[in-house]
């Protein structure tokens, strides 16, 4: 829409120029030669023809140097927009690949296969935690949205809830044993933390969204 306005534009400019030209020279000629005859003298229509060629010829020549400048800001204007579809894709590409990754680094955390292998539980929270935290902190140039309260409650609240599945089988290796209360504190968690995981995610994916959208 807009590049047909700039034509449409452009197009009024050269006709306008071209009217404005040609009654430069021919206005003048009329006032002063409107109350003689028509000449049968070759040499009067020769100079009239030469007149008319001359002002073509400058109409021509203005219509080029408009057109070129046209055409230079069309092209400069193209190689900017190209730059910034690049320039755009490839963060899209970096925000990706760093969400895949870390939602794959979360997934790990969804995953519970008992209480059993203490020093491997805690070690996959630890490291689950560690890798949020990283997130959060050094990735906010590629996802400022990072840097909302509602995000950085999400993220409080999932390394919360490993901080409570690491403590209660840490628990569990002391006292030998689960308690009922315990067991459904554990249940707990890890639906909060499957919960808000998918949410945190969610969140992120609709940033990349609406920022190709742009």
């Amino acid at each position: 829409m807009k590049q047909k306005e700039t034509t449409t534009k452009i197009a009024l400019q050269v006709i306008g120029l071209s009217i404005v030209l040609f009654a430069i020279v021919t206005v003048p000629y009329y006032l002063n030669f409107h109350n003689s005859n028509i000449s049968s003298n070759t040499q009067d229509w020769g100079a009239f023809g030469s007149m008319i060629a001359g002002i073509v010829g400058v109409i021509n020549v203005s219509v080029f140097i408009i057109l070129t400048i046209y055409i230079s800001k069309l092209s400069s204007e193209s190689t900017e927009r190209q730059i910034s579809v690049q320039k755009k894709n490839l963060i899209t590409e970096f925000r990706q690949r760093e969400l895949n990754n870390i939602d794959n680094k979360l997934d790990k955390a969804v995953i519970f296969n008992g209480y059993e292998q203490k020093g491997e539980i805690i070690n996959v929270y630890s490291q689950v935690s560690i890798h949020l935290t990283n997130f959060q902190n050094q990735q906010k140039f590629l996802f400022p949205i990072l840097t909302e309260k509602l995000l950085k409650n999400r993220v409080d609240v999932l390394l919360e809830n490993y901080d409570v599945i690491s403590s209660l089988v840490d628990k569990y290796h002391e006292k030998g044993m689960m308690m009922p209360k315990d067991k459904e504190t554990l249940e707990q968690a890890l639906s909060m933390i499957i919960t808000l995981k998918s949410e945190f995610i969610e969140e992120l994916q609709k940033f990349i969204i609406a920022e190709i959208e742009k």
